[in-house]
C-alpha cells in the first residue's frame, strides 16, 4: 500500500514538472524573439567580477589561516 502511494506521488511530481509540448514551443519562440545580446546577460558574470570573487575567497582563506596562527 505504501509503495503504491509513493509511486503515485512520483508520477504526480513528474507530470507537474514535465512541460507540455505547447509550453516548450512557447519557450523556444520566446528565446528566438530575444535579441542575442540579451540572451546571455541573465546568468553570466563579467571577467572582473569572477576575479573579484576569487580574490575575495583567497583573502577569506588567508584571514582564517592568520587567525589560527595567533
Amino acid at each position: 500500500m505504501r509503495l503504491m502511494s509513493l509511486m503515485a506521488n512520483i508520477t504526480e511530481r513528474e507530470s507537474a514538472l514535465a512541460k507540455s509540448r505547447e509550453q516548450r514551443l512557447a519557450d523556444e519562440r520566446d528565446y528566438k524573439r530575444r535579441r542575442k545580446t540579451y540572451r546571455t546577460k541573465s546568468g553570466q558574470k563579467k571577467a572582473i567580477e569572477i576575479q573579484r570573487d576569487l580574490v575575495e575567497g583567497y583573502m577569506n582563506d588567508l584571514s582564517i589561516l592568520y587567525d589560527r596562527r595567533r
